[in-house]
């Protein structure tokens, strides 16, 4: 084999390599695209889950707080009813 066959055979092959690496940057680019979208909307959804607890926590609040003063107004009549009897 002469130098010149074998550096062509390199060169070819390093060619091949470029292209190929071509083509995955090619890829990973566009995958970079599709997560930044991706991202976007997990952000939004997060907001929105978020908002979702804050409602339901407040809404809960009111609930155990309006159970409590229930469960004292009970204590306090059970009290008033022993002292009583």
């Amino acid at each position: 084999m002469s130098t010149s066959t074998t550096k062509a055979r390199h060169y070819n092959a390093l060619g091949g390599r470029i292209r190929a690496l071509n083509s995955t940057m090619a890829e990973t680019d566009q995958l970079m695209g599709q997560l930044s979208e991706y991202l976007l909307h997990m952000q939004q959804f997060a907001a929105c889950h978020a908002a979702q607890f804050m409602a339901t926590s407040a809404l809960l609040d009111v609930e155990i707080n309006t159970a409590n003063a229930a469960a004292e107004e009970r204590e306090a009549d059970r009290s008033t009813d022993t002292e009583r009897g």
